[in-house]
């Protein structure tokens, strides 16, 4: 809202973004970490998503390299290792369907698919 925040602002914001498009979301807390992030349920199967670490400030299009990561992807990716978080007893992210998808093809899509796609 007012252009900056931390890991808990983004978490909010994001969350707030998800359940209003119908998309359920939890809070995910590391404390060893002292950093929040987003678990998110989709098609019955539970990812996380980092919208922090996604945040370069602007200088480039955002990155999704912890957008709908299982736990073993999310726990050492691009160096940036997430640990000693919980769930609070829900299911583990076990699905590695998005673990290596390149987001980046998307904006590639030309308008035509993008109307189809919904983008």
């Amino acid at each position: 809202v007012r252009g900056s925040a931390v890991c808990e602002g983004y978490c909010m914001a994001y969350r707030y973004l998800l359940n209003k498009a119908g998309i359920v979301s939890e809070e995910i807390e590391s404390d060893p970490m002292n950093h929040c992030w987003n678990y998110v349920l989709l098609n019955g199967r539970w990812y996380h998503v980092d919208v922090t670490w996604d945040d370069d400030g602007g200088r480039n299009p955002a990155s999704h390299a912890y957008f709908l990561l299982s736990d073993e992807a999310i726990r050492d990716r691009n160096g940036q290792r997430h640990y000693g978080w919980t769930t609070r007893g829900l299911p583990s992210a076990s699905d590695t369907w998005y673990d290596n998808y390149d987001w980046n093809r998307v904006a590639d899509v030309d308008e035509k698919k993008k109307k189809e796609i919904n983008i």
